[in-house]
């Protein structure tokens, strides 16, 4: 057909469906423009493949480089695909993290420099459950003040301010909170409800005062997907017999860890669980760091638990211990005002 061969369906042709009328009066700058795009989303997917390929090779499931000069996966890759194929494995783990600080990426080598106290492992810790990311986040941020010096509990306007500002400006929630201390303050001996600050603070909130503009260090929060297989780490809290087979693998005669599997046979009396293990690659002179590796390179690519809020019911949400920064796909990176203010409501946050 001559002039421009692009053609499209004519949405007139009701008789028959498929057929063609040719474009006639396309932009003649819309083919330089389309080319653009396809060059730069090449371009894109060129650099992204060439991040994994060195990611892979790290890890030692790539070899050779580009695949135009011979590279291709290694036996190590082929059998972690299969365990992936075999376990129906369906990608990643959703998870969050709070921290006080900001950051663009997790780095391996800060692990153990902050304020949590990796008691479950050496690795970066993740929680399932958003709220108990975000509970940690406030844990760590800091202190509030107020006109730039620390509360002063004792003033009523402050303490009750503080509390309103704990709760995102809330006043039914702080006033609910502090009757409670209250209420409980009264069954003991000698407490005095008129001079304690608690009760003061309480009947300020109670009368509807202005409360004084409350700043507090924001803290961050970040969405991840962890490029793990949650089945196949290892369970904090249950035994041996009852973790997945590839970690009961890492443990039994010729596994990489079998030393740890002959400990616990000649030791019946000893429990098996996640945390046991852990106790016992220490107890063989590894550091907390070093039991981390070995785990790592068994296969087991973390730690996980039951969190807070589910421990004492034995089951719900986790969070996760991950030993392997590369395996973790920042998603998003977020935040909540850094405070709250009195009756009007305002917020006002630190530098971020």
């Amino acid at each position: 057909m001559p002039g421009n061969p692009l053609q499209i369906t004519d949405p007139n042709a009701s008789d028959n469906p498929l057929a063609y009328a040719p474009v006639t009066d396309a932009d003649p700058g819309l083919f330089g423009r389309v080319a653009d795009v396809v060059s730069g989303g090449v371009d894109r997917v060129s650099q992204w493949l060439a991040e994994q390929r060195a990611k892979s090779e790290k890890k030692g499931l790539w070899t050779g480089g580009d695949v135009w000069e011979g590279g291709h996966p290694t036996a190590k890759d082929a059998v972690n695909a299969l365990q992936q194929l075999a376990g129906n494995f369906e990608g990643g783990i959703k998870a969050f993290h709070g921290s006080p600080h900001s950051f663009e990426r997790f780095d391996p080598s800060k692990i153990g420099t902050g304020e949590g106290a990796q008691a479950y492992g050496h690795g970066l810790y993740f929680a399932e459950n958003e709220g108990v990311a975000r509970s940690y986040r406030d844990q760590l941020r800091g202190d509030p003040t107020i006109g730039g010096q620390p509360v002063d509990w004792a003033n009523p306007a402050e303490h009750a301010a503080a509390v309103v500002a704990g709760y995102n400006g809330d006043r039914n929630a702080a006033v609910r909170d502090l009757a409670g201390q209250v209420a409980s303050l009264r069954n003991q001996k000698g407490w005095n409800e008129t001079s304690d600050p608690t009760a003061a603070a309480l009947r300020y909130l109670q009368a509807g005062h202005e409360l004084p503009p409350v700043t507090q260090p924001p803290g961050h929060m970040y969405e991840v997907d962890i490029n793990a297989d949650p089945a196949r780490m290892l369970h904090w809290d249950k035994p041996l017999s009852e973790q997945h087979p590839d970690v009961q693998a890492a443990f039994s005669p010729g596994g990489p860890l079998a030393f740890v599997g002959d400990y616990l046979a000649k030791n019946p009396n000893m429990p098996t669980t996640g945390m046991h293990i852990e106790d016992i690659l220490k107890m063989s002179g590894h550091s907390s760091r070093g039991a981390a590796a070995a785990l790592s390179d068994a296969g087991i690519p973390g730690i996980r638990y039951l969190d807070q809020n589910s421990r004492t019911a034995g089951e719900g949400t986790h969070n996760v211990v991950v030993f392997d920064a590369d395996t973790i796909n920042l998603l998003r990176k977020y935040g909540i005002a850094g405070l709250i203010a009195g009756g009007g409501a305002a917020a006002t946050q630190g530098n971020q």
